[in-house]
């Protein structure tokens, strides 16, 4: 029978599962009202950190949560793996983490311990010691329309190339988050109107919409997979569950390594690289916002990293010295 926090007195708090501390935060965010993706996004750090203790044979009461052992913990987060990851041996676990996941997996940790100390299950948090991991500073580079295509030859050689296929041509041509796919039903696949509505960051609803093109490959996976019932999820695995943003993240990391693609691929990325390319074919930043679900102009600043090609561009449309002085040399 399962033990709750009222079963340890004060003086044995240090024997309190860190499992049990887990469980204990999840349900208090549930009933706080965080969504079901943030909610679950903290459940995945939860397992992580469980796996990771079980793994280097370390106790798992939450008073052994010190300082270093939240170090090494994160330093495995981040570091290269030639093992994989959290026992994943797929070619992406392998490599360096990205700064931004490092930082996601501090900050998940950062409020349970926090809220740890706020129950009083402990009686400060370890994580005060702590130095927050480094983000990049610097926005990321989109795909180039090369990179796109090697992207779209790795999907394509996958063991279900018409379902990779599709799902990387609707994350680059709608912009949508991995764990919106995730909401896709076949019968938003099949909408006349090439669009569906989906459910965003803080519950916000908006609407996504895509090419013809798109549209095609979306029937060409929904003919191999062989399924009309609408209401279905559009994408699924090989075993027929539906797609969680980690299966995503797979199908779009695995199409990056077979297509040489040359750099980690992964679903943001598609998303950046849909942003910029909404405003190079002419759409203004308001309305790629409004497709990309941003509550304000900040967010799109950072994901849009014009390249050099763009900058020599705008300076030849409007070059200072052409409009202030005539353009040359009298």
């Amino acid at each position: 029978m399962a033990r709750s926090a009222t079963d340890y007195p004060e003086s044995r708090t240090q024997l309190i599962p860190v499992s049990l501390a887990l469980d204990l935060w999840l349900a208090d965010r549930r009933s706080a009202g965080r969504s079901p993706r943030t909610v679950g996004d903290y459940a995945a750090t939860g397992r992580q950190l469980l796996w990771w203790l079980d793994r280097e044979g370390l106790p798992q009461d939450l008073a052994d949560l010190t300082p270093d052992v939240l170090r090494r913990f994160l330093s495995y987060c981040r570091e290269p793996n030639p093992e994989g990851r959290w026992g994943c041996d797929r070619p992406a676990s392998r490599l360096a983490a990205s700064a931004s996941a490092v930082h996601k997996a501090y900050r998940n940790l950062r409020a349970f311990l926090s809220f740890c100390v706020q129950d009083d299950l402990l009686p400060r948090s370890p994580m005060a010691r702590l130095t927050a991991p480094k983000l990049d500073a610097d926005q990321r580079e989109p795909l180039s329309g090369e990179e796109v295509k090697r992207l779209l030859l790795g999907a394509r050689r996958s063991g279900l190339p018409d379902r990779d296929a599709a799902l990387v041509l609707l994350l680059l041509d709608t912009g949508l988050r991995a764990s919106e796919v995730c909401e896709l039903t076949i019968g938003d696949a099949l909408s006349a109107e090439f669009s569906a509505e989906v459910v965003g960051k803080r519950n916000k609803r908006r609407a996504v919409f895509w090419s013809p093109e798109t549209a095609k490959a979306l029937r060409r996976h929904l003919r191999a997979r062989g399924c009309i019932d609408p209401a279905a999820p559009l994408f699924v695995t090989r075993t027929g569950r539906p797609f969680t943003a980690a299966n995503v993240h797979e199908v779009v990391s695995d199409a990056g390594e077979r297509g040489a693609v040359g750099r980690s691929v992964f679903p943001h990325l598609l998303r950046h690289t849909a942003a910029l390319a909404l405003l190079r074919g002419g759409a203004n930043v308001l309305e790629v916002q409004r497709i990309l679900g941003h509550s304000d102009l900040s967010m799109l600043r950072r994901y849009v990293l014009e390249t050099r090609e763009d900058l020599q561009r705008a300076h030849a449309a409007a070059s200072p010295v052409r409009a202030l002085a005539g353009g040359g040399r009298r």
